[in-house]
């Protein structure tokens, strides 16, 4: 199994600057953006959200844009993941979503896998909120001195991007 990832950037946006992916690609992909920092909209279409990071966006809008509407540098983590041929899961699902990135959202628990310590976790977006392969998106914050353990996930690959701290 492989994540069919297209691009993973880091994007400074400027004071009212606009960031679009160039949409002359011949494969159909699911647009994702973790907002580090700073005031952005999400235009898809008609619609707008407003978001102030941290937050995660995701849209199948290949010609959505990012406008920064706030009066300092956002920062945003870009991602594209190719949709599989013949999928017709893009019907399914919301065409765009936007959550916050809250640690008041979170639940403790004893650390994962065989891991030390305490976590916390919250899953933001699962599979039926995804058109490509990409199955799940979570949030999470371990405790000093805490670990995931060691482990395996069958069919499935797994990132971590760390926001912050030490490990």
């Amino acid at each position: 199994f492989k994540t069919p990832w297209d691009t993973l950037d880091h994007i400074s946006l400027a004071p009212q600057s606009e960031h679009r992916w160039n949409t002359k690609k011949s494969t159909q992909v699911e647009y994702g953006y973790l907002v580090l920092d700073g005031e952005v909209e999400l235009s898809a279409g008609p619609h707008r959200w407003p978001v102030t990071g941290p937050a995660v966006l995701r849209t199948l809008d290949p010609n959505h844009s990012l406008v920064n509407t706030g009066s300092r540098t956002a920062k945003l983590l870009a991602l594209q993941v190719a949709m599989v041929e013949g999928s017709e899961s893009a019907s399914s699902v919301q065409h765009t979503q936007v959550d916050t990135i809250d640690p008041e959202r979170l639940q403790w628990r004893p650390a994962i896998h065989g891991g030390a310590g305490r976590i916390a976790t919250r899953h933001i977006w699962g599979p039926g909120d995804f058109a490509s392969t990409w199955t799940f998106l979570d949030q999470a914050i371990l405790a000093p001195g805490s670990s995931v353990g060691y482990h395996y996930h069958d069919g499935m690959e797994e990132s971590f991007i760390i926001v912050g701290g030490t490990g």
